[in-house]
């Protein structure tokens, strides 16, 4: 059974590490998007709105990991691994919000 509740991240813990593959933007996607935008001249403002908020979360978790008090390896290499996500996203949204105009 499934609770409708998120898990709650605890950061504060050693053990905490940052889990791309348990969520992670449909970068694949989000690439071919821009992509096809970029050769068509136009892009969908929907996708562009689930990436800015995709962006948001990671934002959020890279927040919260810097806050924490862990600063081993694993800690580091979380916020490493986020770090990379968020700039590939940035760079994707900055091309395409010029061509997503409602």
């Amino acid at each position: 059974m499934m609770s409708n509740e998120m898990e709650t991240q605890d950061f504060k813990n050693p053990a905490y590490a940052y889990v791309v593959h348990a969520w992670k933007p449909d970068m694949a996607r989000f690439h071919a998007v821009v992509r096809d935008a970029r050769l068509n001249g136009t892009g969908d403002p929907l996708t562009l709105a689930e990436m800015e908020c995709s962006l948001d979360l990671i934002d959020a978790d890279l927040a919260a990991m810097r806050a924490g008090l862990a600063d081993d390896d694993r800690t580091k290499q979380s916020i490493s691994e986020a770090t990379l996500l968020r700039n590939n996203l940035a760079m994707l949204i900055e091309q395409l919000r010029p061509l997503a105009t409602v």
